[in-house]
């Protein structure tokens, strides 16, 4: 009597002489492929390595002199083999058929502990192991969506971001309704940097589950990163951060208003000015060697500037002196906001990406 090794070694043989025949479709072929693979990681057996446990006779042969078949060619139809090799190895996992047969509930189970064994790994931060785990799970079982959205995730960590976005595309396509494949979704758009498809995701993933912080945080960043871009960086001509030193007002509004600039034109122009700020600019050029010196004096004259600025434009235009004081007062009001607020939106960085399922 043949033994399982010799079993096992006809099933690979054949399958082997089917993806070579060019008689499968691509995907076929590449089902097939990993249904070898997998006999061979599961037995220890290699075709291509172990002559020792080939049988006499090759599986049609034995099929044919089995079942009395007059011809023993190899069968053209792909739709025709997979239940002729499946019995003959219960315990082996198998990609999910090409005409779209579901997995078993043996081969399920199996696809789930490949997943949570990949689940671990991205626990230590192995992400390229978590991968190759995943890509058994989508092997054996390709019609469940958490395989797709976990190896996203992993390709996401891998900074593979083009590939994490087709996996959230697959999970999707499974699974309309799975909120993490659309939140992971998310992280890769922005990414890629295409920030109004990374709000949309976003925005779908918060509609299906509301109570998700994760989701609703990077929804806001999506938001702010689109608005910040829509307006080009926001005020300041060129100088968006520059108005956080005046307590979060807009630096672009006051460099644009005439009064403002003629009054800081009249008083560049004084001589006693010139000199002062030739004095600072001359010590600003110095090589950095320790303690200066001259810094409390170069100090006192930048304040003697601002001072001698503030005074004359008291008396030259003490209405603007009375507006800026107001904008400062309404920008330090609780809830007054401004570029500078810091609120939730202001955040720079994505949030958490979704944790594995």
């Amino acid at each position: 009597m043949a033994g399982i090794g010799q079993v096992v070694y006809s099933i690979l043989e054949f399958l082997e002489d089917q993806i070579k025949s060019g008689t499968l479709g691509e995907e076929a072929a590449e089902s097939i492929e990993v249904a070898t693979q997998c006999l061979e990681t599961a037995y220890g057996i290699n075709t291509r390595d172990d002559g020792s446990m080939r049988p006499d006779r090759s599986l049609i042969e034995i099929f044919s002199t089995v079942y009395g078949t007059q011809n023993t060619g190899v069968s053209t139809d792909p739709h025709l083999e997979p239940d002729i090799a499946r019995p003959a190895a219960p315990d082996v996992c198998s990609a999910t058929p090409a005409n779209g047969a579901q997995p078993s509930e043996e081969d399920k189970q199996k696809a789930e502990d490949f997943k949570n064994q990949g689940n671990e790994l991205m626990k230590r931060e192995r992400y390229g192991e978590a991968v190759e785990c995943y890509n058994k799970s989508v092997s054996i079982d390709s019609t469940n969506a958490v395989y797709y959205s976990n190896r996203a995730a992993a390709f996401s960590k891998l900074e593979n971001h083009k590939k994490a976005l087709e996996d959230c595309d697959r999970a999707i396509k499974i699974d309309p309704n799975y909120s993490k494949a659309y939140g992971r979704m998310g992280l890769a758009y922005t990414h890629l940097n295409d920030l109004r498809r990374a709000k949309d995701a976003y925005a779908r993933a918060v509609e299906l589950e509301p109570g998700n912080d994760s989701y609703q945080t990077n929804l806001r960043i999506a938001e702010k990163k689109l608005k910040d871009a829509n307006l080009g960086g926001g005020g300041g001509g060129g100088m968006p951060n520059l108005g956080q030193g005046l307590g979060g007002m807009d630096l672009g509004s006051f460099l644009n208003n005439p009064a403002l600039m003629n009054a800081a034109s009249s008083l560049l122009q004084n001589p006693q000015m010139q000199n002062m700020m030739s004095s600072m600019m001359g010590q600003a050029m110095q090589p950095e060697e320790g303690q200066n010196p001259d810094q409390q004096a170069s100090m006192a004259n930048l304040l003697q500037v601002g001072q001698q600025m503030a005074s004359q434009i008291q008396q030259q235009n003490p209405d603007l002196v009375q507006q800026i004081q107001g904008l400062r007062n309404r920008q330090n009001q609780p809830g007054g906001g401004g570029r500078g607020s810091g609120g939730p939106g202001s955040q720079s960085q994505e949030g958490p990406d979704p944790p594995a399922s």
